[in-house]
């Protein structure tokens, strides 16, 4: 029961963090994208207010778009 407990803790201390690790990330590849900056503006509320479904939405998108 205790190794149940052990491994449901670190799940969960590991969402957050894997959360933050993500939006670091596209923030960053954010910035070498050839948008304007209102449109940059839009795509970082989208990132930080939709947690996991913003990230992987700019990712999917910003495939395009990189220079």
């Amino acid at each position: 029961m205790l190794n149940l407990l052990f491994f449901w803790q670190f799940f969960l201390l590991c969402i957050p963090l894997a959360y933050l690790f993500l939006l670091i990330y596209c923030i960053f590849r954010l910035r070498k994208t050839s948008l304007n900056n209102e449109q940059k503006i839009s795509w970082i509320f989208l990132i930080v207010l939709i947690p996991f479904f913003g990230a992987f939405s700019f990712l999917i998108i910003e495939k395009t778009d990189v220079v």
